[in-house]
């Protein structure tokens, strides 16, 4: 989903039904200036195996990319 050209999100999903667990990634790309990113990641473990979903884990990332010419 692209709200605009500069600002663009994402979410991915997987199920692992050997290990009965779902991963979620979540995006957020945002690009102030040509050269320049800014990037924002969520990744979310779920445990499915019992009569209810439990988070394993959860890893936030972000990430700034600035590019400049000497």
């Amino acid at each position: 989903m692209a709200i605009n050209p500069d600002l663009i999100g994402s979410i991915f999903g997987q199920w692992n039904n050997n290990n009965n667990e779902v991963l979620l990634n979540f995006r957020v790309n945002w690009i102030p200036t040509p050269g320049t990113s800014f990037y924002f990641v969520v990744n979310q473990g779920l445990d499915t195996s019992g009569h209810s979903v439990h988070a394993t884990n959860t890893t936030v990332l972000t990430k700034l990319v600035w590019r400049f010419v000497l």
